[in-house]
Order: C-alpha cells, then sequence, then structure tokens
C-alpha cells in the first residue's frame, strides 16, 4: 500500500491518495463486507418522548415505562403496547446508576423525558408482557 498526498490546482485542500495491490484489496474486501453488513443491519435506537409512568425493578433489572408520549425521530422495531415504551437498564453498572436517577427525578417531577433506546428488542418485560428495549440514554426537560 502506498500513500500519496497531491495538492490539485482546482481545490485548495490536498488530497489523499491510497494506492492498494492486488493482495491487499483481497484482504480487505471480507472486513469491509462484514462492515457494510453491520452498519446496515435492521436495529436502529428509538427515541421516545413522554412521561415516567413506572419505574420497575425486577430480577436484577430495572424496567422504565414511558408514557402519554410519542416516537420523535427513529421508531422502534420493537412491538410496543398502547400504554407507551418500555425501556430496561442494568442498576449495577455506573451510567445504569444515573438512568435510574433521572427517571426517578421525572417520575417524582412529572416532567417530559427524551429516552433514547439501544435499537435491540427484549423478549419480554413484567409491566405488559410485550418486549423492551435497552435505554442508553434519558433526558429530562424543563
Amino acid at each position: 500500500m502506498r500513500c500519496v498526498i497531491r495538492r490539485n490546482k482546482s481545490s485548495r485542500f490536498p488530497t489523499l491518495f491510497v494506492k492498494v495491490n492486488q493482495s491487499m484489496k483481497k484482504r480487505l474486501l471480507l472486513p469491509l463486507l462484514l462492515l457494510a453488513a453491520c452498519l446496515s443491519s435492521s436495529a436502529r435506537a428509538s427515541v421516545y418522548q413522554g412521561t415516567v409512568a413506572s419505574v420497575y425493578p425486577y430480577q436484577g433489572m430495572v424496567y422504565i415505562v414511558i408514557n402519554n408520549g410519542a416516537f420523535g425521530g427513529a421508531q422502534t422495531s420493537c412491538p410496543v403496547g398502547v400504554d407507551g415504551m418500555v425501556f430496561v437498564i442494568d442498576p449495577t453498572t455506573a451510567f445504569g446508576k444515573v438512568l435510574m436517577t433521572t427517571a426517578l427525578s421525572a417520575k417524582l417531577t412529572g416532567k417530559t423525558v427524551y429516552a433514547t433506546g439501544d435499537g435491540n428488542c427484549g423478549g419480554w418485560n413484567p409491566y405488559n408482557g410485550k418486549s423492551n428495549e435497552g435505554l442508553i440514554g434519558m433526558d429530562l426537560k424543563g
């Protein structure tokens, strides 16, 4: 592999050219295809806005129920009930404790939250028996 930086006369910025031989192309093909497959997967994070209706600890996890809202952006591929979106967090991690504190604050104040899921559907939750999504962020509004 050989890298060359050239300055194009029609542009003020230099351009990086990478020359790759045939054997290097063969070695790069599979990792690039795998990366493309991972990036194009159907999992996407949901963004749900509403109020926290329930903070439900169950078997080592905490389930956060958010209702009275709607999807603000990406919508989950998980089937959700009419009563809102259910997110799950692991309270044993430092970040899980932060998310749980934010959810409890939102529950006590009744303020709107924007919750961001990880795009991975869980199989079941104890709140309504439907699926859930991992919580990776929560913004307490107001």
